[in-house]
């Protein structure tokens, strides 16, 4: 689709993949794959490593670097200046071209006007040559002719002035036609024209160095703000738009968010790619209907395609579309060992409450999955699940509102996880474990409490025991609170205990 409307802009385009980038192994392999996308020459990174050892070298003679060297972000800002130079120079060019264009529209534009009212005074014989003058005798009779002054509007009467008009607009070249055409040229000469501007395309923006990101998103900023190119970025989480907006903070980004197609019409494209290879086959309603349960993920209808190509069953391949789903999950999102745990940016208790919700319902609210335990307002868990495409965040008037599976045939994977009895005993287990601590350590809190306020009432009963009565005392309504509170986790430690023996059992069993 961007590949189509750049080409109908026919405007000048460049492209910088960030992903190439972000995969690159060492810094020369970085320098060399941004020199590659963006024709800079020459690239001298065997020099760079040598100032670079020159440098070390320096270090360990004196101290200090000998500054020969330079660091990546440097290296990437110099090549992105030239090319912003280069853009400019383009900008101008086409601003030049666009001008010409339009000085000749409006020349050609005149000069039609200025026949058509020509033709308008023959008609009407108002019309006069000085020349025809001298062809009316000699001598005398030519000085008796009309002369050399042009005919003017008084010399017309009503009628002829009205056609004149009518003959101008004829060829729509009214005076507000030509105000808009001289807007125009204004609009290039003001450089606010958007045809004058070539587009430079960011794509497969994301989070990870920052160094490169970071290098990135400036220069970005710096190509809107001076207005040298038309930006588009192309990514595929929105959260990665914070960067820009960190650096645009005065410009609001225009966001062209994408969505999955709806069923109909990812079974129209499955069935079309299949026509387009001469595979002949005809759909089931239940396999139309699993179908529907990929949605319209390009990626998963692509890989049900090609199965279906190789021979497989429907049913088949979106049954291996769940089960590749399922073992994704556990290992991106769950982790695979304890190290990974650690490393992801949220907790597993917080992705089964999210996994075990979202099984249950198309959608849960946003906000009151923050409210409770194990989110307690970490909307930087969510987030991360959003990146990851565990889930995706749906937004009312720009702000998050609800809570979705990040593809379509999530929907169903998380069913699946949620209905694996040792999978669900072992995260409920977990999460019960939790919780019963964080009730444990509200009964110790408690307990603390009502002995400091044990003491505070024996010091004062003998001040205040004739005159107020034990239930007017200041610590009475307290102590009532935080009794009803330890009864209510109690409550909560004793039935979350009861529940974690049957998951035991459950674990004791196993899949037999």
């Amino acid at each position: 689709m961007l590949h189509t409307i750049l080409k109908d802009s026919g405007r000048p385009v460049l492209e910088i993949d960030i992903d190439v980038l972000l995969r690159a192994q060492s810094e020369a392999q970085i320098v060399d794959a941004l020199a590659k996308q963006t024709g800079y020459w020459p690239v001298f990174t065997a020099l760079n490593s040598l100032n670079h050892l020159v440098d070390l070298a320096s270090v360990g003679l004196i101290g200090q670097k000998a500054g020969l060297s330079s660091t990546l972000s440097d290296q990437l800002e110099h090549i992105l200046t030239l090319v912003t130079s280069a853009l400019r120079d383009v900008a101008a060019t086409r601003e030049k071209a666009i001008q010409h264009v339009l000085e000749n529209e409006r020349r050609e534009r005149q000069q039609k006007e200025e026949e058509a009212q020509t033709r308008a005074r023959i008609a009407k014989g108002v019309w006069w040559d000085p020349r025809m003058g001298y062809v009316a005798g000699g001598g005398v009779m030519a000085e008796l002719a009309c002369g050399d002054e042009p005919f003017t509007v008084a010399d017309e009467d009503v009628d002829a002035h009205l056609d004149l008009s009518r003959a101008a607009k004829e060829t729509g070249l009214s005076e507000k036609g030509g105000a808009g055409r001289n807007a125009v040229v204004r609009d290039v000469k003001d450089g606010q024209d958007i045809r004058v501007l070539p587009i430079v395309v960011l794509r497969n923006f994301k989070g990870g160095k920052e160094e490169i990101t970071g290098v990135f998103a400036e220069w970005v900023a710096r190509l809107i703000e001076v207005q040298v190119a038309h930006v588009i970025v192309v990514s595929d989480n929105r959260n990665h738009s914070r960067q820009l907006a960190k650096v645009l903070p005065t410009k609001p980004l225009n966001v062209i968010a994408l969505y999955d197609a709806d069923a109909a019409t990812a079974l129209k494209v499955v069935q079309q790619r299949l026509r387009e290879t001469n595979t002949d086959i005809t759909f089931m309603p239940e396999q139309e209907k699993l179908i529907g349960y990929l949605g319209g993920r390009a990626s998963d209808l692509t890989f049900l395609i090609r199965k279906l190509r190789g021979g497989t069953s429907v049913e088949e391949a979106v049954e291996e579309s769940i089960t590749n789903g399922m073992s994704e999950l556990r290992k991106n999102v769950f982790g695979d060992d304890a190290d990974d745990v650690k490393s992801l940016p949220w907790t597993n208790e917080q992705a089964w409450v999210v996994l075990h919700a979202l099984a249950k319902r198309d959608e849960v609210p946003y906000h009151d999955m923050l409210v409770d335990f194990p989110f307690k307002g970490d909307e930087a868990a969510l987030r991360s699940m959003e990146q990851t495409d565990f889930i995706a965040i749906g937004t009312v008037n720009g702000r998050p509102s609800v809570i979705k599976p990040g593809k379509p045939i999530y929907r169903h994977v998380f069913e699946r996880l949620a209905s694996d009895a040792v999978f669900q005993a072992n995260q409920d287990l977990a999460l019960n474990t939790k919780r019963i601590q964080i009730a444990q350590d509200i009964i110790a809190a408690c307990e603390q409490e009502l002995k400091t306020l044990n003491e505070l009432s024996r010091g004062s009963e003998m001040r205040t025991s004739w005159l107020r009565p034990w239930a007017d005392r200041p610590t009475t309504r307290r102590i009532r609170y935080l009794l009803q509170k330890m009864r209510t986790a109690e409550t909560t430690v004793e039935s979350l205990d009861k529940k974690n023996s049957q998951l035991k059992a459950v674990l004791k069993k196993g899949d037999s």
